[in-house]
């Protein structure tokens, strides 16, 4: 499974929040985690809890610097249901209420639980345990809703080291979007980092994919216009010329994908340049001769470089040491 995680835009949030299903992030049943740069920083867990195939409840914990830490379920919790949160294996439960009346507009709903208590479920998944939730509605029986294993570990030291990087080293505010988005990236062995020039027309993607013997860059290009209800506009066929030296490449043309392995050293290079907020330009030359300078990484890097490490040392227990 690969997952693939949106940082850069507040648009997403408010879909998983109203929708509460991590399938519109593409992603599945797995947990995750996410940063955005928007108006506010944030950092995101994402989970998935389930009673049978059709009985479903999905988790979110969001962390501003504002607001802290903050969590919503998304499921039946019309009424005013009990609800217990359980780190199974471990003698940690709470009983929990349903905030109805903050936010009504979206569906999944905030839960009444300290700041604390938050903070030891959030650990207690770090360490491998299942969470449970309970939901009783009155004059019905109990549903017990459990989450879906995935990489429990993997995604609660990225959110850790979202909310670390962010409350250190927030990203810069900005009034317009730089037209940028910025992913996390989580593979059964590779650990990435995703960077889309959202801002030019046939999008061009940079990726870095980290594995525990080295890793490889892998650029991709939109050939395709999508126009609104799906029509389609323009397509590019003829290549464009990319300069990748700057990311241990070379020169080669690029008309949809491309990619080249890297060394670790030189893996821990860009990682460590990322994570100080350093751009690498990359030169796109057009058949008609216009230059794109694509600067791979810059400020708002820092906290999914940040996560990019806390991947890298769970899977493989060792990342680049850091130091901005």
């Amino acid at each position: 499974m690969r997952i693939v995680c949106r940082g850069g835009s507040r648009w997403l949030w408010a879909l998983l929040a109203v929708g509460g299903n991590t399938a519109f992030a593409g992603i599945g049943d797995a947990w995750f985690a996410r940063s955005e740069f928007g108006k506010e920083p944030t950092c995101a867990l994402f989970g998935r809890t389930a009673v049978d195939l059709q009985t479903a409840m999905s988790v979110t914990v969001g962390w501003t610097a504002s607001e802290g830490a903050l969590v919503r379920l998304n499921g039946n919790l019309s009424g005013i249901p009990s609800v217990l949160l359980e780190s199974v294996g471990s003698n940690d439960r709470w009983n929990v209420a349903v905030d109805h009346l903050r936010q009504p507009e979206f569906a999944a709903r905030p839960i009444v639980i300290s700041a604390g208590d938050l903070d030891r479920l959030i650990d207690n998944l770090g360490l491998g345990h299942e969470l449970a939730i309970t939901v009783t509605h009155p004059g019905k029986a109990p549903l017990r809703y459990l989450d879906t294993p995935g990489d429990r570990k993997v995604a609660v030291a990225m959110y850790r080291a979202c909310v670390k990087s962010i409350s250190e080293s927030p990203p810069p505010r900005y009034s317009k979007w730089p037209g940028m988005y910025l992913f996390q990236l989580v593979d059964y062995g590779q650990c990435g980092f995703r960077h889309i020039f959202s801002d030019r027309s046939f999008s061009p993607y940079i990726s870095l994919w980290v594995s525990e013997q080295g890793g490889r860059i892998a650029f991709m290009r939109e050939t395709v216009e999508t126009k609104p209800h799906g029509r389609i506009g323009k397509r590019r066929k003829t290549p464009d010329r990319v300069n990748s030296e700057a990311l241990f490449g070379q020169t080669f043309d690029l008309v949809e994908s491309f990619e080249y392995d890297l060394t670790l050293p030189q893996v821990d290079t860009l990682a460590a340049d990322l994570a100080r907020g350093v751009a690498r330009n990359v030169v796109m030359t057009s058949p008609e001769g216009e230059s794109l300078i694509l600067g791979f990484g810059g400020p708002y890097s820092k906290a999914s470089a940040a996560m990019l490490a806390a991947c890298r040392e769970v899977k493989f227990g060792s990342a680049e040491k850091m130091n901005p």
